[in-house]
């Protein structure tokens, strides 16, 4: 009688191996959910929803740190602090063949490159590929330009409006069911500033009570400390950025003190060389240099939320080695402002193609 109940209990041990192992490897090499928690994204994506995301797009990337507890992303359950991970054995960056390349406006999922854990450990972010390796980006006055030509604009983007009224309040409720969620009145009674995309500013301007509406730009000139390379010699801004140049793996720069502003992190964190600087000649590796050549493709992500939205504006370009997957579509979304629980989904966004 034991020996079968150690015959069941072996059993059950091994189906549930198994089925780890099993949603592990599909988790990791063909696709897996993701949560939408911020607002960055919106309208496109909105706070609560869940989305597919595919790994087989780009080509699964194998694990960097093996030796990493299933289910537990940064931290071990029940612990703020303790990494549920040992990264002293980290295995080379590699990813499997897919079937498309990174195209620009995709929706991408990738890890945040600042976040000071293994690769794969890293917070998950979720922005809208802008430019690729080796192309050339600016941003004028909100419009972005690449490699010279205007890129057309998604009808999502969003950007913060002034808007002035004769005092009369917003319905809350009406705004929610516009998406518009971030604002509110400033200053006073009848000064608000509001997020939203241009075609619902367009439908508030009909209000008999909205006196004025103006789409506010983030001026440039000055420099700003929360903008990349965080240096007065580039005095850009989150409307007024560039032009800069995206790293392509095989290209070539020359070191003078500007590009090492602009690619001095990537140099040294993302590509694992030293720079030394004196006075007669800047040294990588030990070795006298005038140039560098990049050893990955990068990538420039920017957030449909465009005043909203911590993104390569503000902490530089994206490592191929970061990049998870494509976002394709949502399954579905709960609205967490609902109380009554069938309110809360989003009949609308169920199976929503991205």
């Amino acid at each position: 009688m034991s020996k079968k109940k150690k015959s069941n209990l072996r059993e059950w041990l091994e189906a549930i191996i198994w089925a780890v192992v099993i949603v592990l490897i599909i988790k990791n090499f063909i696709f897996y959910p993701y949560a939408v928690t911020g607002t960055s994204m919106t309208s496109t994506l909105l706070s609560g929803d869940f989305i597919l995301v595919s790994n087989l797009h780009y080509g699964p990337r194998l694990p960097p740190t093996p030796l990493s507890l299933p289910f537990s992303h940064q931290t071990m359950p029940f612990s703020n602090s303790t990494p549920s991970y040992l990264d002293f054995f980290q295995i080379p960056h590699y990813r499997l063949p897919g079937f498309s390349e990174i195209e620009r406006n995709d929706v991408v999922v990738f890890n945040y490159p600042l976040d000071n854990h293994p690769t794969d450990h890293k917070t998950q972010f979720i922005k809208r590929c802008m430019a690729l390796p080796g192309d050339t980006i600016e941003i004028k006055s909100k419009e972005i330009f690449i490699n010279k030509k205007a890129l057309k604009q998604s009808q999502t983007l969003q950007f913060n409006y002034s808007i002035e009224t004769d005092g009369t309040d917003f319905d809350w409720e009406i705004l929610n069911e516009m998406h518009i969620t971030e604002g509110g009145r400033i200053s006073t009674e009848n000064h608000w500033q509001l997020t939203m995309t241009s075609h619902n500013a367009d439908s508030l301007k009909k209000l008999d009570f909205v006196k004025k509406i103006t789409e506010i730009t983030d001026e440039t000139g000055h420099h700003n400390d929360y903008i990349f390379p965080y240096h007065e010699l580039f005095p850009w801004s989150l409307d007024n950025f560039g032009p800069i140049i995206i790293p392509k793996k095989g290209q070539s720069i020359p070191l003078t003190y500007k590009n090492l502003l602009l690619y001095e992190k990537i140099i040294v964190e993302y590509e694992h060389n030293t720079i030394e600087m004196t006075d007669s000649a800047t040294l990588i590796n030990g070795q006298p240099a005038d140039s560098y050549t990049f050893e990955l493709d990068y990538y420039f992500m920017l957030g449909d939320n465009r005043h909203n939205s911590g993104d390569s504006r503000m902490w530089g370009f994206v490592p191929e080695s970061h990049i998870i997957g494509k976002a394709t579509t949502v399954l579905f979304s709960m609205d967490k402002s609902s109380d009554n629980f069938f309110e809360k989904i989003r009949w609308g966004r169920i199976l929503k193609g991205i």
